[in-house]
């Protein structure tokens, strides 16, 4: 399949191919992974790897109707541990309004998998003063007031993400870790679908 851009997806059909498109050369999907997929969607759909990622694999997957996007965590031992909490969040922070985030729609923690909604966007070539602006905000809107009470109470609905630090040393690092990865990808052509 083509997008209007001109960019290649990987058909992946239910149907055997009719001869109209050609097949695309290699899987991007185990089978487990296509058929877990094919439950979640209820249609054919084609996938198109997404530039960028330092740790995970992203992915547009698109139907004749909707694009989603498709987080494949990296094969770690804290992998399934961090696809349930950033899932988690992101529900949290959807269910209270905020977004600026792609709604989440599921899961399969064995896969390694996470299904959004699709957010258009451009690649960050050069750090703006209004792209911390936004960052700031967002972190306003995530610790607003009643959604911090609720994180915190005695049944929070987060517990501590998979990378969290235990002191300041820790976080610093981690920052400076994140922002090397950052530093690395901006710039890159980011094959948007």
């Amino acid at each position: 399949m083509r997008s209007a851009a001109g960019s290649s997806f990987t058909a992946i059909m239910s149907k055997p191919n009719s001869g109209a498109e050609p097949k695309a050369a290699a899987p991007v999907f185990n089978a487990a992974e296509t058929a877990w997929l094919r439950q979640v969607l209820q249609r054919d759909f084609a996938v198109k790897p997404l530039q960028g990622g330092a740790n995970n694999q992203g992915f547009c997957v698109r139907t004749d109707t909707q694009r989603f996007f498709l987080k494949r965590f990296a094969d770690s031992d804290s992998a399934k541990q961090k696809l349930e909490q950033e899932q988690r969040f992101a529900t949290v922070l959807y269910q209270h309004g905020i977004r600026h985030i792609p709604q989440p729609l599921a899961q399969h923690s064995a896969l390694r998998l996470s299904l959004f909604s699709f957010i258009e966007g451009t690649p960050v070539r050069q750090l703006q003063a209004w792209h911390l602006a936004a960052a700031l905000d967002f972190v306003g809107q995530i610790n607003q007031t009643n959604l911090r009470r609720q994180l915190q109470s005695p049944k929070p609905a987060l517990t501590l993400a998979a990378e969290s630090p235990a002191t300041l040393a820790d976080f610093c690092h981690i920052v400076e870790r994140r922002l090397q990865r950052l530093s690395a990808v901006v710039g890159q052509a980011s094959d948007c679908c």
